[in-house]
């Protein structure tokens, strides 16, 4: 397979269509869970909040996956800490559809950022592993320029040597049969 530059605009549009549409699937798929006759009417406002955290849950988990910096260690706190958040404010809330609702956007924000964690760190492993390839052709196009000069010098000085051996001795080196040893058999004499 042939390298091919970096297309960042095209990928980068393609990469957040499809985190759209993922978001906007899983975001419907929860909150479906409202659309039951007597809590229909809670179907905007959890599709929103649930969009909202799911839209976070991404952000922090893909960019998170994708650092190269261990960002994990700073991360995972306040993430805790946001998940704890509600869901203390779920045990102190009165109302079963707040509650509900809670739960559904906590649901979307992880799901959102455990996939995202992934699609991060997959982006992060192609961007290297081209990275990689690239600086592996570099290198290996300049050890073949290497070799090619030493075997230029080598066959230069080998021509060299050839033709001064052959004006020493008389012989021409370039043909191979003045060059051999004659092959009669010793006189017994």
């Amino acid at each position: 397979m042939e390298w091919q530059p970096l297309d960042l605009p095209h990928e980068s549009l393609r990469l957040m269509g499809e985190v759209f549409v993922f978001l906007l699937t899983l975001t419907f798929v929860i909150a479906a869970i409202t659309l039951k006759k007597r809590t229909r009417h809670l179907f905007p406002l959890s599709f929103l909040s649930i969009f909202a955290l799911s839209s976070l849950g991404w952000v922090i988990g893909y960019n998170m996956s994708n650092s190269r910096e261990p960002a994990v260690a700073a991360v995972l706190p306040a993430v805790l800490t946001l998940v704890a958040g509600m869901l203390a404010y779920i045990l102190g809330s009165r109302g079963a559809l707040s509650r509900l609702l809670v739960c559904l956007a906590t649901i979307g924000f992880s799901l959102s950022l455990y996939v995202a964690s992934f699609a991060g760190a997959r982006h992060r492993f192609n961007y290297e592993e081209r990275i990689t390839k690239i600086d592996y052709l570099k290198y290996q196009e300049g050890v073949r320029q290497e070799i090619a000069a030493t075997k230029l010098f080598f066959e230069a000085n080998f021509r060299q040597l050839r033709a001064t051996l052959g004006k020493k001795y008389g012989v021409n080196l370039d043909d191979v049969a003045s060059a051999e040893p004659s092959r009669q058999p010793a006189s017994k004499d």
